[in-house]
């Protein structure tokens, strides 16, 4: 039970949360006083709650592969556990699957190519 609570508090943390609780700076997320850091293409590991996240946790990263405008796949780090725990943003914007990309395994293929410059961050839950 007290897992299902923390995990529970910490998904309405992060998607609840009023602005002035988080800061977003480039490749790091500060949320209170849980600080996780990313460099592109390694990702970053929240732990697993008894199963509830998927046994390995979720996973934020830039999936690897150029954003210079005519490439239009990447690869994850980790194949996602289901389709419906992969999240894309493209600057920011949430993506549809199926309308703004694809994917096959730990490969997404984008629809139209990024250009440079835009950032690609994907989140999943990872067996």
């Amino acid at each position: 039970m007290n897992k299902l609570l923390l995990a529970t508090t910490l998904i309405v943390a992060f998607v609840f949360a009023p602005s002035n609780a988080y800061s977003n700076t480039p490749r790091s997320w500060t949320f209170d006083s849980i600080n996780s850091s990313a460099t592109p293409g390694s990702g970053w590991t929240l732990p697993s709650f008894g199963g509830l996240m998927g046994s390995a946790g979720m996973v934020q990263e830039a999936p690897s592969g150029s954003i210079n405008g005519s490439n239009t796949t990447f690869t994850l780090t980790y194949t996602p556990a289901t389709a419906a725990t992969l999240l894309c943003h493209l600057d920011g914007q949430l993506q549809i699957l199926t309308t703004d990309y694809t994917r096959s395994g730990a490969t997404i293929t984008e629809v139209v190519a990024p250009a440079t410059g835009q950032v690609l961050i994907c989140q999943y839950s990872r067996n």
